[in-house]
């Protein structure tokens, strides 16, 4: 299995623009604080939501950068597998793949670089403020991984 990640990096960003507006349509007075993608690949099933905070951001790194501890942890319309089932498919495919890599291989890797590219996406877009804190994280990801991350989005260094 091969890892060209160009079709779903169209997929997610078509996705999220759709699962965004949705969720500001039906928030228009709530103001977005963090959004970022949260996934799995080293769990039993594979996930990739798209995350919000909307309230104050905390203090603390661990809960800061912890997707767990926003307002909406793991989706923003409350619909199972929101994204789509294209974008899950492809998920799953990445899934398979990181089971025959090293820990925090290429699929990993990949699906890190084209999240972050999708959040700069939506941000050009206008969707979403450039005062945001934007998060890309596996769930066993360390926090200073996922600040690290933010830092490199809003420094406009992220490469995808």
């Amino acid at each position: 299995m091969s890892l060209d990640l160009r079709h779903l990096r169209v997929l997610l960003a078509t996705e999220a623009r759709r699962v965004l507006r949705a969720f500001l349509a039906t928030h228009p007075d709530t103001p977005l604080t963090a959004l970022g993608f949260v996934f799995t690949l080293y769990n039993a099933s594979p996930q990739l939501d798209l995350c919000a905070h909307t309230t104050a951001l905390a203090e603390d790194d661990e809960e800061r950068w912890n997707s767990g501890d926003y307002d909406f942890p793991a989706g923003l319309t409350g619909a199972s597998g929101e994204l789509g089932p294209a974008v899950l498919a492809e998920v799953a495919r990445l899934h398979a793949l990181a089971a025959t890599e090293p820990p925090r291989g290429p699929a990993y890797q990949g699906l890190v670089a084209l999240c972050g590219a999708v959040l700069l996406d939506l941000r050009a877009d206008g969707l979403v403020p450039s005062c945001i804190d934007l998060n890309v994280a596996e769930v066993g990801d360390d926090v200073d991984i996922v600040a690290s991350r933010h830092a490199a989005l809003v420094a406009g260094v992220w490469s995808a």
